[in-house]
């Protein structure tokens, strides 16, 4: 009834204005546009007439108008974006009364919904918002305790249940399942004539096939685990191809985008390597402490800018002439070993005297700085700061364009004086081969080459040296090194399996997607278009689940990954059994809540920094199982700014149950009241145990729910608290 009243007022205020109705969906005044589409907004969204102030603006005048849409009241205002037909691609409700989505401080509870019930109410808000045939897949998530108060979602705009290209997220806020916010993201674009059928022409085996036949497929060392090298067949495609579903025709993704181009200008950085004056050498050391003092002898033994800077350009083949300006060095400490690395950065102006040093024409000089290009060269060094071992280096060349028809040419020729230079310089060289090269013009023309090591007849490229040479000058543009002695090589099997069984089961760890992708490729190179247009076209595609790098070679399984899921990652524990708290344990661990390592060890008594990791978790920061030092520091950081711990660290002292309790009633902002004496009894039978200084922190956590005694009426406060009994007394902290 109150929808229908609102039509009629509406309607009222049109023909007040002179408008008829379907003036206002047609005519062309903004005022009856802005009505109409106002209207439309209003019955999608339920929005009711409490709003005191209301404005709308216009954002485009093209194919693809854009209505702003603001609502105002005393305490909240709603802003969408809507097209002319009345679509909703975007909403944002403010509440004035509301501070943000998550407490500042530690006050974790468990969400009133869980994310798949929360997104059921989702569905049912946004349904009135998508079109005909138009439906959202949601990716999955886990649920966790900091979205508590509000739950984000993100999906795919299918159209027939097929994905698009186009992403939607929403916000759910629980109190009052209020949507408050969405936004899809294909606003700025027009799919010109639609969606086609959503049934394919070609099956999935089919394009499977077609698929098949873009992969290349090598046999070499792989490690994933840092220690261990094992034979993976590994397979490549020169692009990502798609298969057209309507006319079974493989092509590559680029040719989605074919005649539309970008133009690049670099321009010439400003920046200086002047060093301060140094002080005198002992006069800042009396005023300084023996701290301060330690500290800054590390930094002794460090070479000078001009000792680096001369290291540099006394290397020839590296090409830093005197026409290259030192801009500057960095210095920079690595606390764990002392060690220091410089890093270098050179630049040159070209002129077109100097041009062709690097290989630029004097007629493409001209010709690019007469279009507003600065071509110029810049050098950045890695270097270690006190032994002057050179570590790695790269080469820019800015201002220079992009040459789009450059036809490719044979790589060159390594010479003896760069073979010479990497045999000096690396001794792991000798145990290398030419694994692979390639030859480029982006700016200059150069040659890259890439060399790994090669063991029991196979490469293994993780360790390699890599480096490019400029054409015109012979010198080396980049260079770099990675690696790993720790690493041992498996015997190659006797048997190994063929690349056309691995390319069988690599092929079979693949979803064949149907998708509808945008063709923009009728786009004119370089016009602005706004909004994007686009045809759709119904695709097959291939998609992992989870990362598979390829098939070991010797028993034909998979060389993958574990599939992740955005969010927070669920606790499973092995050992609860009919342990009787077990439904709370397993509640927490649902919201990422729990200990690492598999097991629970219920029983098992806790530290300090257990017991502080065990709380911060239900804060989504989770550490692993066993600390080191800096784990330790950013455990304790952040303990004390949730106000668990008092600063006094002892990481591997026992705790108590008083202690725990000490924690949460300190970490929920009332360690002030509970410091407060003579006020507090409990109703415990050890009561004589708790002691003055902890009295007022139990009373409080007894009337918050967090603790309620043992079944003889005692609260046990001096006994070591186990894992168990943690979890119940953050459960129930949640639970309020």
């Amino acid at each position: 009834m109150k929808k229908l009243l609102a039509a009629m007022l509406a309607a009222v205020m049109l023909l007040s204005m002179g408008l008829s109705a379907s003036a206002a969906s047609g005519g062309d005044a903004l005022d009856s546009r802005l009505a109409a589409v106002t209207l439309k907004v209003k019955e999608k969204l339920n929005i009711g007439d409490d709003y005191t102030d209301f404005y709308g603006d216009l954002e485009s005048e093209g194919s693809r108008p854009i209505w702003r849409l603001n609502w105002y009241m005393e305490d909240n205002e709603l802003s969408v974006s809507a097209g002319e037909d009345g679509t909703v691609y975007s909403l944002s409700f403010y509440d004035y009364n509301e501070t943000g989505y998550y407490d500042a401080g530690y006050a974790p509870h468990f969400p009133r919904l869980s994310r798949a019930e929360a997104q059921k109410e989702l569905e049912k808000l946004i349904a009135p918002l998508l079109g005909k045939n138009e439906s959202v897949r949601f990716t999955e998530r886990e649920d966790n305790a900091r979205d508590a108060d509000s739950y984000y979602f993100y999906g795919t705009l299918c159209v027939n249940s097929v994905p698009t290209i186009f992403s939607v997220r929403a916000s759910l806020r629980l109190s009052d399942l209020r949507l408050t916010s969405y936004n899809r993201s294909d606003s700025y674009t027009v799919v010109k004539g639609g969606y086609p059928s959503a049934s394919p022409k070609i099956s999935q085996a089919d394009a499977l096939e077609l698929f098949r036949g873009v992969y290349t497929s090598k046999l070499e060392y792989a490690c994933y685990d840092g220690k261990n090298a094992r034979l993976v067949y590994l397979f490549s495609k020169d692009d990502d191809y798609l298969v057209n579903a309507a006319t079974g025709k493989l092509f590559k993704r680029s040719e989605l985008y074919a005649g539309r181009g970008d133009s690049f200008s670099g321009a010439a950085e400003n920046s200086s390597a002047d060093a301060a004056e140094a002080p005198e050498a002992e006069s800042y050391k009396v005023a300084l402490t023996d701290t301060e003092l330690k500290g800054i002898a590390k930094l002794e033994g460090a070479l000078s800018a001009d000792k680096l800077d001369g290291i540099i350009r006394s290397d020839k083949l590296l090409g830093v002439t005197n026409g290259y300006e030192l801009k500057r060095v960095d210095y920079s400490l690595d606390t764990e070993t002392d060690e220091i690395t410089a890093y270098v950065s050179y630049s040159i102006a070209l002129t077109s005297s100097d041009c062709a040093s690097v290989g630029l024409s004097v007629s493409d000089y001209n010709k690019l700085t007469e279009e507003g290009y600065r071509p110029g060269v810049y050098k950045n060094y890695t270097i270690n700061g006190k032994t002057g071992e050179l570590m790695s280096g790269y080469t820019n060349y800015r201002g220079m364009g992009y040459d789009y028809e450059a036809k490719e040419k044979p790589v060159a020729e390594l010479s003896e004086a760069v073979k010479a230079w990497l045999g000096a310089k690396y001794a792991n060289f000798s145990e290398t081969k030419l694994y692979n090269s390639n030859y480029t013009d982006y700016s200059v023309e150069r040659d890259s080459y890439t060399f790994a090591q090669h063991v029991n007849g196979y490469f293994f490229p993780e360790n390699q040296i890599s480096l490019s040479v400029n054409r015109a000058s012979g010198c080396i543009d980049d260079f770099g090194f990675f690696w790993n002695d720790e690493v041992s090589f498996e015997t190659p099997a006797d048997t190994l399996i063929s690349a056309e069984k691995a390319l069988d089961v690599y092929m079979a760890s693949f979803n064949e997607l149907l998708k509808y992708e945008l063709d923009r490729s009728e786009n004119i190179s370089g016009e602005y278009i706004w909004p994007e247009e686009g045809k759709a076209v119904l695709t097959w595609q291939l998609e992992a689940d989870g990362c598979v790098h390829g098939v070991y070679a010797a028993d034909g399984s998979l060389a993958a990954a574990e599939k992740s899921v955005a969010g927070s990652e669920k606790f499973t524990y092995s050992d609860l059994g009919s342990e009787p708290e077990r439904a709370k344990i397993e509640k927490l661990a649902q919201y990422g809540i729990g200990f690492p390592g598999g097991e629970f060890k219920a029983a098992q008594k806790l530290t300090e920094k257990e017991m502080l990791a065990f709380f911060l978790s239900a804060t989504g920061n989770t550490f692993p199982e066993e600390l080191d030092k800096d784990d330790l520091d950013t455990l304790y950081t952040m303990a004390r700014s949730y106000g668990l711990y008092d600063g006094q660290r002892h990481p591997d002292r026992a705790v108590t149950r008083v202690d725990a309790v000490r924690s949460l009633v300190s970490a929920l902002g009332y360690s002030e009241i509970a410091s407060l004496s003579g006020i507090y009894a409990v109703p415990f039978s050890d009561a004589g145990e708790i002691g003055e200084a902890n009295l007022g922190y139990v009373a409080l956590a007894k009337g918050l729910g967090i603790i309620s005694g043992d079944a003889k009426g005692t609260f046990r406060p001096n006994s070591a608290l186990s894992r168990k009994e943690a979890a119940v007394m953050l459960y129930n902290l949640m639970s309020r």
